[in-house]
């Protein structure tokens, strides 16, 4: 990735404003709910509805967190190769010992870890180019959800990297995606709640700053660890670029589908409980897949589970 140049810009805007005090209390929806709803609902249930059960920590998961520091790190702060390789170094081993020392998969740190100081070596953040001026490093998404009927909902999210062309007035999101491999992009392409990401993100950036969604761009920069999972021996993985393009009806049509999504949670109680909503792939990675107490065949388990369970309080607090 050579055209992606980091630190041509004297100053970088600070993310981390007054948003969370101005929203205390304010119903939200992110992405990653989202995507959880639409993909699984009975997921849903139990982690964000009933809040019985939390996200588990995996290494892929610490992982990319890890990497995604790093790199905010490194671009806010200016940081060489050497201090960005130590940003995820420490704060991989840090949480891979607290969350999963003595696990199988804390055998693989490593690995994960030489995976990761390739990752850093190869995506040259600190090039400079004539193309791009920084605007935002995690820039806060708290927008209002348009067209409710209370007015009370809210879009929340952290876009990674905002750039903005030299001399134009249009700008580049990114997204940094860690993966094992290089994506497929045959299926990732057809994927409408994977492409709702970046729709999301046109919208409510577009919405925040009065720029219109046709002005913006996105892009996924995927951190791939190997060339081939199933032979890790052929090496490292490559940088991948993504480019996401969207129409304005494609970015209405996630947007409704969102304002759907957030009423039906928190306004209608009869809301689609049950397991799955014809994504059976989602069963694969699920962690509650062997758990037959959490999640077994019974179509009904989330009657059960609602008579045995209060929800917890609705109304999420930033």
């Amino acid at each position: 990735m050579t055209d992606i140049n980091l630190f041509n810009t004297p100053e970088i805007k600070d993310s981390k404003d007054d948003t969370y005090n101005k929203l205390k209390g304010k119903i939200h929806i992110s992405f990653s709910e989202y995507s959880k709803y639409e993909e699984c609902s009975y997921r849903h249930l139990l982690e964000n509805y009933l809040g019985i059960r939390e996200q588990p920590q995996t290494i892929h998961l610490i992982f990319g967190n890890s990497i995604h520091k790093a790199i905010e790190c490194g671009i806010k702060e200016h940081l060489n190769l050497k201090d960005r390789i130590s940003v995820f170094k420490s704060e991989f081993n840090r949480n891979m010992t607290e969350f999963l020392s003595g696990t199988e998969e804390f055998k693989e740190v490593k690995d994960f870890t030489n995976q990761g100081i390739n990752i850093l070596k190869i995506l040259e953040i600190e090039k400079i180019s004539s193309k791009y001026d920084i605007v935002s490093v995690e820039e806060p998404l708290y927008e209002p959800i348009a067209e409710l009927t209370d007015g009370g909902f809210y879009f929340k999210g952290f876009i990674d990297l905002i750039l903005k062309y030299k001399g134009e007035e249009r700008y580049l999101i990114i997204d940094w995606k860690t993966s094992t491999q290089e994506w497929i992009l045959k299926y990732k392409l057809q994927d409408e709640i994977f492409l709702s990401q970046t729709r999301f993100y046109k919208y409510f950036y577009g919405q925040k700053f009065n720029i219109k969604p046709e002005n913006i761009d996105c892009k996924y920069v995927v951190l791939n660890r190997l060339l081939d999972k199933k032979e890790p021996k052929k090496g490292f993985g490559k940088i991948q670029t993504v480019e996401v393009e969207s129409n304005l009806n494609e970015i209405n049509e996630s947007v409704a589908k969102l304002k759907t999504a957030v009423e039906n949670i928190h306004k209608n109680k009869e809301f689609p409980k049950a397991k799955l909503n014809n994504r059976e792939d989602s069963c694969k990675f699920c962690p509650y897949k062997y758990d037959s107490d959490t999640c077994n065949s019974d179509t009904n388990q989330h009657k059960e589970m609602l008579k045995k369970y209060t929800p917890k309080k609705t109304t999420l607090v930033i």
